[in-house]
């Protein structure tokens, strides 16, 4: 594993501002990386990260007035 791999896998994750626009960019390419390598360890950091922002109920934790999370919703799609 590389040393950009470790500091991926190992950094908490942080969900700053919720769903937005830019993180779901990053989300989607990790989303495509874990499809071309098959390592598990992508999808297990894109589940960590909507796992923080949905509560028991299962409502997503953002503000309602936002059209920058559409892409953000649609990767949950593919969990």
């Amino acid at each position: 594993m590389s040393d950009i791999d470790e500091e991926i896998y190992t950094r908490k994750i942080s969900t700053g501002n919720g769903l937005s626009l830019s993180q779901s960019i990053f989300l989607l390419g990790m989303m495509k990386v874990w499809e071309k390598t098959g390592n598990d360890d992508y999808l297990g950091y894109i589940k960590g990260y909507y796992d923080a922002l949905i509560n028991d109920q299962g409502n997503l934790l953002y503000e309602r007035d936002q059209l920058d999370t559409i892409q953000v919703g649609i990767l949950l799609f593919k969990l």
